[in-house]
């Protein structure tokens, strides 16, 4: 599969994933009582995960209509990734800093984010690949999907206890 093929299909993904928030958003504007803290931290996160895959993946292919080699594409493409990663773990630890437990299970995804963070920083400084990038794609993808059951399951355990 080529880089652009790769980068399609984990946007298209991405938007799939957009979806399954769409049908929480509908189920909850119809319940009483709305989202708990936690289960608003895990819709947020999933919508966050959805929007960054895609635009992440449109990157390259906007740098690619650019007349630059590959390998420059790539090196920009992880160094922006890297630096919105860095952003958003500063943004995350603030949200943080006063929530409950149950919402610091995030902190297990804040720490993959600081790993694949590193690693595009690798990518973009001696690696210049495709395939880099594009597992730090796959990661995001991952966290969002492990995000949409987490948001269930919070909504069934604060359903059960109205």
């Amino acid at each position: 599969m080529s880089p652009d093929s790769a980068l399609s299909t984990i946007a298209e993904v991405a938007i799939a994933v957009a979806g399954f928030g769409g049908v929480v958003a509908a189920i909850v504007s119809v319940t009483p009582r709305g989202l708990s803290d936690t289960a608003r931290v895990y819709f947020s996160g999933l919508f966050t995960a959805s929007i960054t895959i895609i635009s992440l993946s449109v990157i390259p292919q906007v740098l690619d209509s650019a007349p630059l080699e590959e390998k420059t594409i790539w090196r920009a493409s992880s160094g922006l990734h890297a630096l919105y990663l860095v952003g958003a773990l500063a943004w995350r630890s603030w949200q943080l800093r006063t929530a409950d437990e149950g919402i610091m299970a995030i902190g297990s995804v804040t720490t993959l984010s600081l790993v694949v963070a590193l690693i595009q920083i690798f990518n973009g400084v001696w690696l210049h690949t495709a395939w880099v990038y594009l597992a730090g794609l796959l990661v995001h993808t991952l966290v969002a999907f492990s995000l949409f059951p987490r948001l269930l399951a919070e909504m069934a355990r604060s359903g059960a206890k109205t």
